[in-house]
Order: structure tokens, then C-alpha cells, then sequence
């Protein structure tokens, strides 16, 4: 919102973009906002089993220390157990 022609600083929120699981979505930028923080800011850190970042897979040790960026591709992935197969 403005007033007298300039931004009112306490009401502008700073968004990236990040592609998550194919979907493009806006989170708050920080000033480390890493995999650990958007495993958390989605709710599915219990189900996580795995991460990749630009194509690339993130050892789940390294989570926490790497930040993301306006316009990653981020690919969250958890197994899901199953029954048996019938060949």
C-alpha cells in the first residue's frame, strides 16, 4: 500500500518463485531460505525421504545449508511402501 507516494515498508513482503514438484509457488524470501526451510514451511518433513535441486540430488545432510533461489526446480519425493506384485 502506499502513502504519500512511496511504499509503506512494513507492508511489502518479498516473494520468490519456486517450482516444487512441477508447481510453480511463492515463498517469503530470506535471508537463507534453504531445503530444510521449505521441507518445513510445507508440512512434510516426516515424509521427505529425498530432494533433488535443479536436477541435481541434495544428500539430506546438506538440507539445512543449502538455500534456494528465485527460479529453482525443486523435486520432493517420499516412498511409499506397498503390497506385493503379481507377475
Amino acid at each position: 500500500m502506499r502513502r504519500g507516494g512511496s511504499w509503506d515498508r512494513r507492508e511489502v513482503l518479498l516473494l520468490m518463485r519456486i517450482v516444487v514438484n512441477g508447481d510453480e509457488r511463492d515463498f517469503p524470501c530470506g535471508e537463507k531460505f534453504t531445503i530444510s526451510d521449505l521441507i518445513a514451511t510445507l508440512g512434510v518433513a516426516k515424509i521427505t525421504a529425498a530432494c533433488a535441486l535443479n536436477s541435481e540430488v541434495v544428500k539430506k545432510e546438506k538440507w539445512s545449508e543449502t538455500p534456494l533461489k528465485e527460479g529453482d526446480q525443486v523435486e520432493l519425493l517420499s516412498f511409499v511402501g506397498g503390497g506385493n506384485i503379481n507377475l
